[in-house]
């Protein structure tokens, strides 16, 4: 539709593609989010859902530096379609490990036979918004988990 309008009306776009951006102020009872959701249940003392064995591998990354790099391409005036994420993949076995790190509880899981549509591993190569923005994520996932977490702590 994007480039249909440039081609039609002369109107330029830049499109982020996030891929799993958290912080403070995300849906607390979601499905989607995982983070967040985690985060949400190890407060209220509820297990973890797990699909799957907890090897799927995602793209998780702070809010902050999701909202750095829309005003960078904001104001640039570029136009293009470019990722945005940590670069990396982590597991959510390894998520669960940073969460019981961070909280200092002891966590419950209750893993669920794996999904059919579940990819088992995706994340963003985020090269070209750190060439053409000079972007890069600042905050890493177990920094950004300690920071929801406190944010968490401070509001319920």
């Amino acid at each position: 539709m994007l480039g249909m309008y440039a081609a039609l009306y002369g109107v330029s776009a830049v499109v982020l593609r996030a891929s799993n951006p958290f912080g403070p102020r995300q849906g607390r009872l979601g499905v989607q989010g995982l983070v967040a959701s985690f985060l949400s249940r190890v407060h209220a003392g509820e297990p973890l859902r797990i699909w799957g064995d907890g090897t799927v591998v995602r793209d998780y990354f702070y809010v902050t530096d999701l909202a750095q790099l829309c005003a960078l391409a904001a104001e640039s005036g570029e136009t293009g379609v470019f990722n945005a994420g940590s670069g990396q993949g982590t597991s959510i076995d390894r998520v669960v490990e940073l969460i019981r790190e961070t909280t200092g509880r002891e966590l419950s899981a209750i893993y669920e036979p794996q999904r059919q549509f579940d990819v088992q591993a995706t994340y963003l190569d985020i090269t070209r918004a750190r060439d053409v923005f000079g972007w890069r994520p600042e905050v890493g996932l177990a920094e950004g988990i300690r920071l929801h977490w406190a944010w968490l702590q401070e509001t319920t």
